[in-house]
């Protein structure tokens, strides 16, 4: 599994934005996705990630839907920082249901 990242600026060139939605559902016109930034506070159930050689931190506390008309594709996450983002998501899901 690679998290695909994207920009939701016209004239971005880095992502600011990390998609935790699985790729089968590229139907839906919307997706689920991290903000991602250089600069943000460190928490246990936030993913550090690099990308392009710059460090940033996915805020996978702040997970929202966005529509994939505002969002550019910037490429993907490796393996193994798709597994900690998905990781730093599932601490924050409910365990006792």
């Amino acid at each position: 599994m690679r998290l695909t990242l994207y920009c939701s600026t016209t004239r971005g060139d880095e992502p600011n934005y990390v998609a935790i939605q699985d790729p089968a559902l590229a139907a839906i016109p919307t997706v689920l996705v991290c903000p991602m930034l250089r600069q943000m506070e460190w928490a246990d159930f936030r993913a550090k990630v690099e990308w392009d050689d710059a460090i940033y931190i996915v805020a996978c506390d702040l997970a929202r839907p966005v529509h994939r008309q505002g969002l550019r594709h910037l490429g993907e996450l490796s393996e193994e920082e798709s597994t900690a983002v998905m990781k730093a998501f599932a601490e924050l899901l409910a365990r006792d249901l």
